[in-house]
């Protein structure tokens, strides 16, 4: 199989082709934000040179991207070529609605995926339509054995807004959390992986609802114990208490921190039934399989 993913600039497109490739596809990165729209045609011929199986759109929305995102005509150009995946990373947050009911009612893609793993966005009551977590490669991640992690607690990425730069201010003024932003890909997941407990909060990019981001996934690669902020869709793929930790504001996650650094067999346990669950249910095998199987592909 032969995949071409139309990508950003951003390095977090990086991981799905990875996903894919993993499995033994041969997967084709094809930029398409950093040429003006009127030479978007050029996308297509280099599209129909790959000869793809598969074309995956990785989505952007160009008023917030403020790079050009190929419009309905272009994205039809490329479905000619061969059937269209849309994965969306944040369906789930508002202001993309408009942009994926245009695409449904448009026919631009024969999937839209949104990896959020929230089902209150439009995709969910498309026909064509599938919630999904983000497929993560499991390469990237060598956890180290539990006797070996060298930290307490570690919370990755940016200090965001609200509720989360709140809980980033006040639980790194302890010694037993470590902060770690503004690294590379590599260096994040392996910084993951000597942790005993990831903690992260759940809050969308517009900052008025949850979802399930993508640093849950990374967390149970890395073998650590999640400790997520109490919302719905966490809880809808994994079960509370037993294969991650619930916090309901930033006190209660000092205090969850406080219980965890008192019962570390506890939260071993967890992290290990956390691992097992992504192994069982996903790995990116068991995600491409559905996605391409959905629209009559297989690996």
């Amino acid at each position: 199989m032969r995949a071409l993913f139309l990508r950003t600039y951003t390095p977090d497109c990086e991981k799905f082709w990875l996903s894919l490739g993993s499995l033994g596809p041969e997967t084709f990165p094809l930029q398409y934000d950093d040429i003006p729209h009127e030479r978007h045609d050029e996308l297509v011929g280099a599209a129909k040179h790959v000869q793809p199986d598969v074309i995956i759109f990785l989505g952007a929305l160009e008023k917030f991207h403020l790079k050009p995102v190929p419009k309905v005509d272009i994205l039809h150009k490329f479905r000619a070529i061969a059937p269209m995946i849309h994965i969306c990373s944040d369906a789930s947050d508002w202001p993309w609605w408009d942009t994926l009911n245009e695409y449904d009612k448009e026919g631009c893609f024969d999937l839209q995926v949104n990896v959020d793993g929230s089902d209150d966005c439009p995709i969910a009551g498309f026909r064509n339509g599938m919630i999904k977590l983000t497929p993560t490669d499991p390469a990237f991640f060598k956890p180290k054995p539990w006797e070996e992690r060298d930290v307490f607690c570690g919370v990755t990425g940016g200090m965001g807004h609200d509720e989360r730069a709140e809980l980033i201010t006040y639980i790194t003024a302890s010694p037993d959390v470590r902060w770690m932003r503004k690294v590379p890909y590599q260096d994040m997941c392996d910084f993951m992986c000597r942790c005993m407990v990831s903690i992260n909060h759940a809050m969308n990019g517009t900052g008025d609802k949850f979802h399930v981001k993508g640093r849950v996934i990374e967390a149970g690669w890395a073998g650590s114990c999640l400790l997520e902020k109490k919302n719905p869709h966490t809880a809808r793929w994994f079960l509370a208490g037993k294969e991650y930790i619930e916090y309901d504001n930033v006190k209660d996650a000092v205090i969850k921190l406080e219980w965890a650094k008192a019962h570390p067999q506890e939260i071993r346990d967890v992290a290990e039934r956390f691992h097992a669950k992504m192994w069982a249910f996903h790995h990116p095998s068991v995600f491409w399989k559905d996605v391409l199987g959905k629209i009559g592909l297989s690996l």
